[in-house]
């Protein structure tokens, strides 16, 4: 059976509704505009450089401020608004069923990534649940955190990760791991994607070598 590494954001949960009005709300509220408009790319990297991205000419405690309100508000509103995409539940019940390992691996913080997870219905079906800031040391990005995560959760060799964007795919082959695009997510469009619709993945696993 195979081991499979899931994304978060634009995989699992359509979560850029929720994220961008919070990132406009948490701007608005120290008085500052966005350098840029607040678009669906801007979901998956981490917290620390889209404040960077969004607020160039803020100096670093002003971005710090900015992405606290953004946390404050995220972890005791926007989780609470954050859905799985169609299909999404019955893909990970029907690879719970074929045997496979599933993991999840993402750019969020742990405590509302939990949070997410729980209230979706998925505690039981992951492994391990890691995020940047897991480890006692946060991670300094995905590359990061995936090599931690191989070693301390003894991951095989081969393993399958799953994401929506190129950061993803270049995380992922960082760490020598095969990597399967999903064309539902932010970052990739249909032909940079091996999957197009949530019911793919257990399907093509029974005919793939992973």
């Amino acid at each position: 059976m195979a081991t499979l590494v899931f994304d978060l954001d634009g995989t699992l949960i359509d979560s850029a509704p929720v994220i961008l009005t919070g990132f406009g709300a948490a701007i608005r509220e120290h008085g500052l505009e966005p350098a840029l408009p607040l678009e669906h790319r801007l979901i998956g990297p981490p917290l620390t450089q889209v404040m960077g991205v969004l607020l160039p000419q803020a100096d670093e405690a002003r971005r710090q401020a900015v992405a606290d309100s953004f946390k404050r508000w995220y972890d005791h509103e926007g989780v609470a608004l954050t859905g799985a995409y169609e299909g999404i539940h019955d893909m990970l019940d029907a690879l719970k069923a074929q045997g496979h390992a599933l993991h999840l691996a993402t750019n969020k913080r742990l405590g509302p990534t939990v949070k997410i997870v729980d209230q979706l219905g998925w505690s039981g079906l992951f492994r391990s649940v890691w995020a940047l800031d897991r480890a006692a040391v946060p991670c300094k990005n995905k590359a990061e955190m995936l090599g931690l995560m191989r070693e301390q959760e003894g991951l095989p060799e081969h393993c399958l990760y799953i994401g929506d964007t190129p950061g993803d795919r270049e995380a992922s082959q960082a760490q020598r791991m095969d990597f399967w695009g999903v064309s539902w997510g932010y970052g990739l469009n249909r032909e940079e994607s091996r999957l197009h619709h949530p019911s793919e993945l257990p399907q093509a696993l029974g005919a793939a070598q992973v």
